[in-house]
């Protein structure tokens, strides 16, 4: 004959094996992180081209490194990697003055916004310019990959820059 006390034990047994197979609570969730305004980045983004393409065919340097972060790195083919506005200054200030640039487009192969405030991106360009000394216009097709990053003033800036001319044709 079982004693109440025997009778219990079975039940105390699988009480405490289906408490100890069931699943440890959930940490509480975590806050969401905030969304990314796609739409505002890729604008922000083509801004920056929009302002590149008529800094570029105005021959505007100071316009140039205005894209750039204070702190930027750029390397270009046919420079040493540039460092910062300054840098980038010494670095094409000569080159600027002897290319007048007469048209600039970016065409984006990709863009990746990172968050609301950095987005990475690839892609093409070309300028075509005339060359002090030589005669007729030259056409430079290149590729470029970039971080971009939005500043504190609103305006979408050039973190790092790579680009390099894939090819270059001479107009007669």
């Amino acid at each position: 004959m079982n004693t109440p006390r025997q009778a219990l034990m079975p039940a105390i047994l699988l009480s405490a094996a289906v408490l100890a197979c069931a699943p440890a609570e959930s940490p509480p969730p975590e806050a969401a992180a905030p969304g990314v305004d796609t739409a505002a980045v890729m604008a922000g983004v083509a801004d920056l081209w929009s302002r590149w393409a008529v800094a570029d065919t105005a021959d505007d340097l100071d316009g140039i490194l205005a894209l750039l972060n204070e702190d930027g790195r750029l390397d270009l083919k046919g420079f040493p990697p540039l460092l910062g506005r300054e840098a980038a200054r010494a670095a094409m200030g000569p080159l600027y003055a002897q290319v007048d640039y007469l048209e600039a487009t970016a065409t984006p192969s990709f863009t990746i916004a990172i968050s609301s405030a950095l987005a990475h991106q690839a892609g093409t360009y070309m300028e075509r310019y005339t060359l002090e000394g030589q005669k007729g216009e030259m056409t430079d097709h290149g590729r470029y990959a970039a971080a971009l990053a939005k500043g504190a003033d609103g305006q979408w800036r050039w973190a790092y820059m790579m680009a390099m001319v894939d090819s270059t044709v001479t107009r007669k």
